[in-house]
């Protein structure tokens, strides 16, 4: 709906990361592990982390001379928790990250069922990047990098 491509690899083949979004005409891929069920108070676990790194892994073995993707992991908090290792230009998306796009998916929605702007290439880029579901727009707006500290 947004122009990426989308697997859901844990879901479909029993391992790899619960999403992968793939822009493939950019070179862009984001490889997500969503976290809905945690129950640590005390920052992203040390094992959440674990997961990320093993499905970071996964994409590099599994994609082989693609570009580096994105981490990007739906938890409840953006701070690393106690022995938690960062992973390198991680993104955090929380509630407000995740309300402000559900908003802008539905606003996204509403746009193109009107008229025939769905019939248009040239409104429906315009459309993507005014919801800011470009990849880096997407990756500034909805996303917040980890706080490590």
């Amino acid at each position: 709906m947004i122009g990426s491509k989308a697997q859901r690899p844990e879901n479909e083949i029993g391992e790899g990361p619960d999403n992968m979004w793939a822009w493939q005409q950019q070179s862009t891929y984001f490889v997500i592990e969503a976290k809905s069920g945690t129950t640590s108070n005390q920052g992203i676990s040390r094992s959440d982390m674990g997961q990320m790194d093993q499905s970071i892994r996964w994409f590099a073995d599994t994609y082989i001379g693609q570009a580096a993707p994105i981490a990007i992991m739906i938890h409840k908090h953006k701070n690393l928790g106690e022995r938690a290792s960062p992973i390198p230009d991680m993104r955090v998306m929380c509630e407000s990250e995740l309300n402000s796009l559900k908003v802008a998916f539905q606003e996204l929605c509403k746009s193109l069922g009107n008229g025939e702007a769905i019939n248009s290439l040239d409104t429906i880029s315009s459309l993507l990047r005014t919801h800011n579901f470009t990849p880096n727009q997407f990756i500034k707006t909805y996303t917040k990098p980890v706080i490590t500290s």
